[in-house]
């Protein structure tokens, strides 16, 4: 646990082949892009993003990332990847405040781990799809 502000980041990513089918189960050709999603966080009295008030029933990602906690965080994020671009922006945000939570909290998250918490997120907030983004995004 640290006082101090953590930053984490995640790259985007980029499907060379196979993008619709990962969803049924089949192979795909991903690789992640020099474009990154920073997220930095620091320990307060309530959770805010960018100095804004997050209202955490309204972001899936941060509302996932954040259950169990007992106390709240300020999140600095800022992204080199345009929304929506399917470049993984979601996916690369879920990773970035993954391990930026983690190691605020004083632990050394396995790559495995951190891919794992980012698809929870996805899924959480999309409600379906593979863990091809986020594998890439760790």
């Amino acid at each position: 646990m640290t006082t101090q502000w953590v930053t984490a980041s995640a790259p985007g990513k980029f499907v060379v082949l196979g993008e619709h089918s990962v969803v049924y189960g089949k192979p795909a050709i991903v690789l992640a892009t020099d474009r990154r999603i920073y997220c930095s966080v620091h320990r307060s009295r309530k959770f805010t993003v960018n100095g804004d008030s997050l209202d955490l029933s309204r972001q899936p990602h941060f509302n996932y990332l954040t259950r169990g906690m007992n106390y709240a965080l300020d999140f600095l994020t800022t992204s080199q990847l345009p929304s929506g671009a399917g470049m993984g922006s979601s996916a690369a945000l879920s990773a970035a405040l993954a391990l930026a939570i983690r190691t605020e909290r004083g632990e050394f998250p396995t790559e495995l781990s951190l891919v794992e918490e980012a698809y929870g997120a996805e899924l959480h907030a999309q409600g379906g799809g593979s863990p091809m983004d986020a594998s890439a995004c760790v």
